[in-house]
C-alpha cells in the first residue's frame, strides 16, 4: 500500500460522506462505524492522552464561528423534535416506544392548581425543603412519583427550587430511584424526629 506524502492533502477532507458516496453507500458506511464502536470502552491510557491533547486547547476564531453557525435554528440536533424526545424518554426513565409527552406539556389536575392546597402542603412541611432542610416561603411542591396529576398529600413534598431542578434534571432510571428513595428516607427521619422533640425541638437539631 503505497502512503500519502508528507502535506498531501487528502481528496476527501473535511468532507461528508454524503458529499462522497451515495446516499445508501453513506447510511452503509455510518452504520458499519456505528457497530464497531457500540460497547467499546476507552483505557486509562488513552483517556489521559485524549485529555492531555484538550487541555487548553485554543480554538481558532474561525472555529469558533463556524461551530455557532453549525449550531443556529434547525441545525442545533437538540431543537430537533426526534432528539427532544430520546432525550425527554431518558429524563423520565422510560423507554422510547412508552413515550407519551413532553413532561412540561402534561397539565397538572385541579387539585394542585388549587392554591389552598399548595400552602396546605407547605404549612404541613413547615415550609422546608425535604432534601437541604432549607426554609422558605418560596420553596416548591414535588410530586414524589413525579406523576402531575397524583396530588394527594402522601404525594407531595415542599422541596427548594435548587433541589427540585436536580431532581427533575436527574429523572432518568437510577437517578430517579435514588432521589425517590433519599425522598422517602428523609420523611421517615423528619416524622421520627417531629414525633420525639417536636417543631420547636427540631428546627435547632
Amino acid at each position: 500500500m503505497v502512503g500519502r506524502k508528507k502535506g498531501c492533502i487528502p481528496w476527501n477532507k473535511d468532507k461528508k460522506y454524503e458529499e462522497t458516496f451515495s446516499p445508501e453507500k453513506a447510511k452503509e458506511l455510518k452504520d458499519n462505524m456505528s457497530k464497531v464502536h457500540k460497547g467499546k470502552k476507552l483505557s486509562d491510557n488513552h483517556r489521559q492522552i485524549l485529555k492531555e491533547y484538550n487541555t487548553d486547547r485554543a480554538w481558532t476564531e474561525e472555529r469558533n464561528k463556524k461551530v455557532s453557525v453549525a449550531k443556529l435554528g434547525d441545525k442545533n440536533p437538540s431543537k430537533r423534535k426526534e432528539v427532544r424526545i430520546k432525550i425527554s424518554a431518558y429524563r423520565q426513565g422510560i423507554k422510547i416506544q412508552d413515550w407519551d409527552g413532553f413532561i412540561t406539556e402534561k397539565q397538572y389536575d385541579e387539585v394542585f392548581k388549587s392554591q389552598e392546597f399548595r400552602k396546605m402542603i407547605k404549612e404541613r412541611d413547615f415550609d422546608m425543603c425535604i432534601l437541604c432542610k432549607k426554609i422558605d416561603k418560596k420553596n416548591l411542591i414535588h410530586h414524589i412519583d413525579c406523576i402531575k396529576t397524583n396530588s394527594i398529600p402522601e404525594n407531595c413534598i415542599t422541596m427548594c427550587r435548587g433541589c427540585h431542578n436536580k431532581v427533575h434534571g436527574n429523572q432518568h432510571r437510577h437517578q430517579y430511584h435514588y432521589y425517590t428513595e433519599k425522598i422517602l428516607q428523609e420523611m421517615k427521619i423528619w416524622l421520627n424526629s417531629f414525633l420525639k422533640v417536636g417543631i420547636f425541638g427540631l428546627l435547632f437539631l
